[in-house]
């Protein structure tokens, strides 16, 4: 498993990952999510040793990543898609990864080397240079690095950025397949609907400290606002009697409310419309997303925040005849 113990990381005066610990499980994928500047890729950095932490430990079957004998071996990685020479094509970068990582005989590597790129769909631009790559391509390129040495790991920083829908749904059958065989998957996305979809479990963290590890039900369950939608006959009554109630009502639709209060639930809801009478025609338990239950963990731990409302500049006035004039001399 990967496993990261009290792992700090200090830039001078500013702690970009501080005292973080949790584990990847074999077997999982794990969502690694939090706000941007939350210290997510100086701790993928720091596990795979770019990077050297202040203090505290990150671990790959139980080494660290300089330990490890070809580490390529051990943990596949993307964190960069743009790191690959505009020179080279993509067949030459992956032969001089496998070299340098000694991946095998030079007729193990080039036949490796044909398989990744068949795999990630690059087997007929393998000898273009890289540089004219588009976003997408290089990152089924730089998946097919972190694929080489047939990895019992994998840890991926953004894997989804710059794919297409074919892209994205290919990306999320291959990361669950890859855990699915006994490996732990590693992998952080903004593109929280994925994610849920994806993950098994979670590692939410703010301003470079855990703010949790939960499956990804679970996180759901406990984090994201649920409410209550009903729709019933004489939806003003029901209004002023939750009201008094302390629930929270918003309009939902024609004769539909939206409910919410701690632990109310449908029954609740339910009972309540029976003793006033009301004929009910829709009653629905809505439960929030993960991208709301997100927001509503991280949204004290956001570092860069935009305003709601920016200020625009007013439309200039149009031109009078006399203003023309003035431009014509």
């Amino acid at each position: 498993m990967i496993e990261i113990d009290g792992l700090t990381r200090r830039y001078g005066d500013v702690t970009a990952v501080d005292d973080l610990s949790f584990t990847a499980a074999d077997g999982e994928v794990t969502g690694f999510v939090g706000p941007n500047g939350a210290g997510k890729s100086t701790t993928m950095r720091m596990l795979l040793g770019l990077d050297r932490p202040t203090a505290g430990t990150a671990r790959i079957d139980g080494s660290a990543y300089q330990e490890l004998d070809r580490p390529m071996t051990h943990v596949g990685a993307l964190l960069d898609a743009g790191w690959i020479h505009p020179g080279r094509s993509a067949r030459a970068h992956l032969l001089w990864l496998a070299r340098t990582a000694r991946l095998g005989t030079g007729f193990e590597i080039a036949t490796r080397v044909d398989e990744v790129l068949a795999h990630v769909g690059l087997h007929e631009v393998a000898s273009k240079k890289a540089g004219g790559f588009s976003l997408g391509m290089r990152q089924r390129l730089g998946l097919a690095g972190a694929l080489l040495g047939r990895p019992g790991h994998l840890v991926l920083d953004e894997p989804l950025n710059g794919l297409d829908p074919e892209g994205v749904h290919w990306m999320r059958r291959l990361i669950r397949d890859y855990a699915e065989r006994g490996n732990a998957v590693l992998v952080s996305s903004h593109l929280l609907s994925e994610l849920a979809m994806t993950a098994d479990s979670l590692v939410v963290i703010g301003r470079g400290r855990l703010i949790g590890q939960h499956s990804t039900e679970e996180f759901v369950r406990t984090t994201a606002p649920t409410s209550v939608r009903v729709r019933v006959d004489r939806p003003d009554e029901l209004r002023d009697e939750v009201l008094r109630h302390g629930v929270t009502v918003e309009s939902s639709g024609p004769g539909a409310l939206s409910l919410r209060a701690p632990d109310l639930g449908t029954d609740d809801v339910g009972d309540l419309c029976f003793r006033l009478g009301l004929r009910v025609d829709e009653l629905t338990l809505v439960t929030g997303s993960l991208e709301e239950a997100f927001l509503a963990a991280t949204g004290e731990s956001v570092t860069y925040r935009s305003t709601p409302d920016p200020v625009l500049p007013h439309a200039p006035a149009p031109m009078t005849t006399d203003d023309r004039l003035e431009v014509a001399r």
